[in-house]
């Protein structure tokens, strides 16, 4: 019998992000528990979703919607992006939990991919 090297995926997309399509659009999810001080969190969530927005319109691509509720035990945020600001809602409440999605169009899955793992790998 022969032995058989497969390659490795180029980019490990940590097993909690899920990567999907729906009409012309990737959508990337993760839903994880956190834990942390809610203050580096909170910004960290922040960067993330700048950081994706920025990537995505440098790529020639179009930010559909990012988005972020993230449950500390100072509150909630819900963060929304639509490609310019980041507008942030806070809610009273208590937690410890993040659910973040980034829809955008025209940009390759592979290079998204790439460039999403260390950021999402953070907030894991």
């Amino acid at each position: 019998m022969r032995n058989r090297n497969f390659a490795k995926p180029e980019v490990e997309v940590p097993a909690k992000i899920q990567i999907k399509h729906h009409e012309g659009a990737i959508v990337c999810t993760l839903e994880h528990s956190i834990s942390g001080d809610p203050d580096k969190l909170k910004e960290l969530v922040y960067s993330t979703i700048s950081e994706i927005a920025e990537w995505t319109i440098q790529q020639g691509g179009l930010v559909g919607h990012i988005k972020a509720s993230l449950q500390t035990s100072c509150g909630n945020l819900i963060y929304s992006c639509t490609g310019d600001e980041i507008h942030i809602h806070e809610v009273p409440g208590q937690g410890s939990y993040l659910d973040f999605t980034a829809i955008v169009f025209f940009v390759e899955e592979k290079q998204l991919e790439k460039h999403l793992a260390p950021l999402l790998k953070i907030l894991c």
